[in-house]
């Protein structure tokens, strides 16, 4: 795969089975590497000749794909495990052999870093027109997945454990509470708070005065024009 060019200026790579917000694409999930480089190029320049779009592929587990006729990739259950750690250690060290690399892995994730940063540019922005900084203002995410916990992680760097409850995040079920703790992924605890949980998205914007709802989840029509004016 480094036959490409001597000095690739990024690569983006993907197992494919967790692809966005898409799930298990398999072998279908190249595209999104794809699209992502060709966004460095679009937006800063960057040689279309010096990007690497890779797809570490091992099987999926959609059964639809299985029985697609056009599916590019493999019809097997995938096996990822301890054997595919090992194949993101030999491509790591191999990108980083080829490539070299900054400190010890120059990455990123896009979905944690990237999305934050762009929403935290905006709430930057906005502060003038609030007369207080963002570490004065309450918010609610309507999504509580990596992309929502990026953006308050980055908000919160620095800052203590307090300064935590004015972050309120709500996912599928409801608001992320203490009362929840048991059955929350990891990226989730930090924000689990001593709070109600508010049955709908119109009763917590009653209940909690924010300066900005953030959406950042995948439900359709999570936002109604009730929520959106509250």
């Amino acid at each position: 795969m480094f036959w490409v060019t001597p000095s690739e200026h990024a690569i983006c790579f993907t197992d494919g089975e967790r692809t966005l917000r898409l799930g298990d694409k398999g072998a279908n999930g190249f595209g999104i590497p794809v699209r992502k480089l060709s966004l460095y190029t679009a937006c800063t320049g960057v040689p279309p000749q010096m990007r690497l779009p890779v797809v570490l592929y091992c099987d999926t587990n959609n059964e639809e794909y299985h029985a697609d006729p056009f599916y590019i990739g493999l019809r097997q259950k995938c096996g990822c495990g301890e054997k595919f750690e090992q194949l993101v250690d030999v491509f790591m060290n191999a990108s980083k052999a080829k490539y070299g690399g900054e400190n010890k892995l120059c990455t990123f994730n896009d979905d944690t870093q990237d999305t934050a940063s762009a929403v935290f540019g905006g709430l930057l922005a906005a502060e003038p027109l609030s007369g207080k900084s963002i570490s004065e203002q309450n918010f609610i995410f309507l999504g509580a997945g990596t992309a929502g916990t990026g953006i308050a992680d980055l908000r919160e760097t620095g800052k203590t454990v307090e300064s935590r409850k004015q972050i309120k995040l709500a996912d599928s079920r409801s608001l992320i509470a203490e009362s929840r703790m048991e059955s929350l992924q990891p990226h989730k605890l930090p924000y689990a708070h001593d709070a109600p949980e508010y049955p709908n998205l119109v009763e917590t914007l009653d209940r909690i005065k924010t300066m900005a709802l953030i959406g950042v989840c995948t439900i359709a029509k999570a936002f109604n024009e009730m929520g959106a004016r509250k």
